[in-house]
């Protein structure tokens, strides 16, 4: 049996909560209330705008990202780019080495479509000690088998890009559908 055989008894998938709260509701006078509708009002307002934002990024990386593949076809991996703006100013985007987790069920497609993936990705371990008594402490000190395992751990697996992925990936077959980057910041300064 393979540590990765080991791992796999113990893995275990995250699950949301019951969304019920627990928060005890407080009895205020007027002004408070007047500035909680208040802060709710400007909260509201604000999240409008970001939700606005966000369609409008949205739509301007679709356009920028093409660009920015095809000025690296001519010059290799640019992780920034400046756009100007109609104002005379310019918007940066910059792309970092950050994605979403992948699931280690896409290992065997990200094989198939990205050829030497052993390059391009790794498969990342997290563990966590679960909480425990001391007695079960003991035991898990005194114990040496994979069998007990998944008694005393879960664990959390992924598949991470590499840098070489992050600088490579528009010269390699596309699997966007598996491997998303993070969105990339835009900034305005």
């Amino acid at each position: 049996m393979t540590v990765l055989d080991v791992l796999k008894t113990a893995e275990t998938k995250k699950t949301n909560g019951n969304g019920k709260s627990k928060i005890p509701t407080l009895t205020v006078d007027e002004l408070t209330s007047v500035k909680a509708s208040r802060i709710r009002e400007l909260k509201e307002n604000l999240d409008s705008v970001k939700t606005e934002l966000s369609v409008v990024e949205e739509d301007f990386l679709e356009n920028v990202a093409p660009l920015r593949e095809q000025l690296m076809e001519e010059k290799g991996y640019i992780n920034s780019v400046k756009v100007p703006d109609t104002y005379g100013g310019f918007v940066t985007v910059v792309w970092s080495h950050a994605y979403s987790k992948i699931p280690v069920e896409a290992e065997e497609e990200l094989r198939k479509t990205i050829p030497n993936f052993d390059k391009y990705f790794k498969q990342e371990v997290l563990i966590t000690v679960k909480d425990c008594s001391e007695k079960l402490l003991t035991e898990l000190i005194g114990l040496v088998g994979a069998e007990n395992f998944a008694k005393f751990f879960t664990v959390e697996r992924w598949i991470e890009p590499t840098t070489a992925y992050t600088e490579e990936a528009h010269k390699l077959p596309k699997a966007d559908h598996i491997v998303r980057q993070r969105k990339p910041s835009v900034k305005t300064k």
